[in-house]
């Protein structure tokens, strides 16, 4: 196994649960860290309920600036910390969209307060010098039930996923997952998002249960895989949801992440609380290809976005 050297440490202060590099061209050096803090201490209005209080979530968005052999690192590469932004809650997902919307690269974030925010990395000057700034979009949207009767008020996003990861698009969808296991597919157009669909991905004997995942196709922007804490992962095709496209139950503890190849068009990785990677042709989806004990829960995995196959990039937790 390849080890990598450590360049600079930074606290995070919160937890830190997504790392994210800007995939547009000229903002490669743009890196996003997301951290999750479940306060025991606190109360919000995000988790008062009849029944009593519950603890607080909070988050933060940090972003970090790479800097290679610019004059004033002497040649070395340096990390600089250049924003520190407090999201308000927990942040569980953070993903780039993969072409420009509207001018500027656009990041996605999934919170514990149920909604999906927007930030756009866009340009401005300070002290005669061009710089860029996560700005708050106001497309942030939370899903509501058509049942309002059954609305879950503690619904937390767990994860969202862009459809133009290998398909440029300036018009995409987003899919998302919550913890009272839906999904739901949103469609970007002229600066409004709107939801296109919802359904009931997983359960647990008829109980909601955490749906910890959810990723598109790369390739067929139809399909989308869910996973969750039923230690299932699922196919789906969004125009017709009423059942999935396949059911596996090989992982035996509970999905929390999937991962389509960008290049490769049938290649899948799959992690679970496990400790298993499992690598798929979505042409045979009975048995994986490939599987691999990473010595931890696999929180999120993520393919190289250059290089083939065996140079994947995971990011494993041993103690969420």
């Amino acid at each position: 196994m390849a080890w990598c050297d450590t360049i600079q440490n930074f606290d995070t202060i919160q937890t830190a649960d997504c790392v994210e590099a800007c995939p547009i061209y000229g903002h490669e050096a743009t890196m996003i860290v997301a951290t999750y803090q479940l306060n025991t201490n606190t109360c919000s209005d995000e988790n008062m309920s009849i029944g009593g209080v519950h603890p607080s979530r909070s988050g933060t968005l940090q972003h970090y600036r790479i800097l290679t052999n610019e004059s004033d690192t002497h040649g070395a590469t340096q990390v600089v910390k250049v924003q520190h932004v407090e999201v308000g809650s927990g942040v569980f997902d953070a993903k780039w969209s993969s072409s420009i919307l509207h001018e500027d690269p656009v990041l996605a974030l999934a919170t514990s307060n149920g909604s999906v925010q927007f930030y756009a990395l866009a340009e401005t000057i300070e002290a005669g010098k061009r710089a860029d700034s996560l700005k708050k979009l106001s497309w942030e949207v939370v899903m509501c039930p058509r049942n309002k009767k059954k609305i879950n008020r503690n619904s937390m996003c767990l994860s969202l996923d862009w459809s133009n990861r290998a398909i440029e698009s300036t018009t995409p969808s987003i899919c998302s997952s919550y913890s009272d296991g839906k999904v739901a597919v949103w469609q970007i157009t002229n600066q409004c998002i709107s939801l296109e669909s919802e359904w009931q991905g997983h359960d647990l004997h008829g109980a909601a249960i955490e749906t910890w995942i959810s990723a598109y196709d790369c390739f067929d922007t139809n399909t989308i895989l869910t996973g969750a804490d039923d230690c299932t992962f699922k196919g789906w095709d969004k125009r017709s949801t009423k059942c999935p496209t396949f059911i596996s139950r090989y992982h035996k503890m509970g999905v929390c992440s999937i991962q389509y190849h960008p290049r490769i068009e049938h290649l899948c990785a799959v992690g679970s609380y496990d400790e298993l990677i499992t690598l798929w042709d979505k042409r045979q989806m009975k048995k994986p290809i490939s599987e691999y004990h990473a010595g931890g829960g696999v929180w999120r995995l993520k393919w190289h976005p250059h290089l083939q196959v065996r140079d994947q990039v995971f990011c494993m937790n041993f103690a969420y």
